[in-house]
Order: C-alpha cells, then sequence, then structure tokens
C-alpha cells in the first residue's frame, strides 16, 4: 500500500535534484534538507495519501522552478545556494507538535510541563494538528464513500482505519465513529 507513495515522493526528490544539478551547474549543493523534507513528504503521503498542500518538495521544486537567475558563488568548488520554501503552515504545526515530545522528556514534571504549554505556547500548533487530521479524516470517508470499490479507492493508511471502522460498526450494529480522539492519535502517532 505505501509502496506507489514512497515512490511518488522519491520520484518528486529525484526531479528536484535534476532541476538542482542542472541550475547549480556541476557545482555541489546541500542536499540534507531535502532529503529530511521528502522523509517527511513520505510519512504524510503513507498516512494521509497524496497531497498537494502537505508536500514540502513539490513547494520547494516549485522555489527552484520560479527562482530566473539566481546568481553563482564564485568559485567552483562554494556550494550553490538556493531559496528554500517555508514549510505549509499546517506541516510547520505538526513539526512543533513532535517537537514538544523532547520538552516533555526533560522536564522534571513532564505531565504538568507538557500540559502547561500545550494550553500556552504550543496552543496555535495543537489546534491547527487537530484540524487537518480531521479535514484529512473527512477527505478520506467521502473518498470511500463515493468508491465503488474500497479496495482499489485505499491509499493509504487512513483509507485502511477508515474501512476498518466501518467493518467494527457494521459488526456492532453501530454508526461509525471516524473522527474520534482515539482514530486522530492513531493516525499521528
Amino acid at each position: 500500500m505505501s509502496a506507489p507513495s514512497i515512490y511518488e515522493q522519491a520520484s518528486q526528490l529525484v526531479r528536484l535534484w535534476e532541476r538542482k544539478a542542472e541550475t547549480a551547474q556541476g557545482r555541489p549543493f546541500a542536499a540534507f534538507a531535502d532529503i529530511h523534507e521528502s522523509a517527511l513528504d513520505i510519512i504524510l503521503a503513507v498516512a494521509f495519501g497524496p497531497s498537494e498542500h502537505l508536500n514540502l518538495i513539490r513547494n520547494q521544486l516549485a522555489v527552484v522552478e520560479g527562482t530566473d537567475n539566481p546568481g553563482t558563488p564564485a568559485s567552483a568548488d562554494e556550494p550553490f545556494v538556493f531559496p528554500h520554501a517555508p514549510a505549509p503552515d499546517e506541516v510547520q504545526a505538526m513539526l512543533t507538535v513532535v517537537e514538544t515530545l523532547a520538552v516533555s522528556m526533560q522536564s522534571p514534571v513532564p505531565k504538568l510541563h507538557h500540559w502547561l504549554l500545550r494550553k500556552t505556547r504550543w496552543r496555535k500548533a495543537f489546534a491547527t494538528k487537530e484540524r487537518v487530521l480531521r479535514a484529512e479524516i473527512h477527505k478520506a470517508v467521502e473518498r470511500l464513500a463515493t468508491s465503488s470499490n474500497d479496495e482499489e479507492a485505499t491509499k493509504c493508511a487512513m483509507d485502511h482505519m477508515i474501512l476498518r471502522e466501518r467493518a467494527a460498526a457494521k459488526k456492532a450494529d453501530r454508526a461509525p465513529a471516524y473522527d474520534t480522539p482515539r482514530m486522530r492519535d492513531e493516525l499521528f502517532g
């Protein structure tokens, strides 16, 4: 299930590097951030499916392609510096939420410290993360509701979760509960 998403994201990274290599004209360029962002794109694509707005490498490729004349370094051995596309707000919020774990783990009172920061400094990031998860769940439910073949429509981990909840609800003779804290927590990790 995840192989097509991994392949697509890796192909985007290759396209980005081809464009950067062409623009740099043989000069070296930094690639670590591209690898990190590509790995994040893979994680998001496997979890939520293909997405235009949650894709860092696609944004970076657009910035590199939109740069008319980035200039050249004085020496052929100096690295070529490309402009960097900022992460979409939704992705930045998710990264902030992930970073909160380190703060909690280093605190002498982790539960209290995390709760306090979540209610103050990180409130917007957590709210954005929840909004994104709810929107992605809603899109998956709609996509699977309009599909004639669930197996062919399944493109990501979230789709499997939706189908699993639908089957459990049918078995228990109840309405499916897709947007629950348990479901969102499982999706986000």
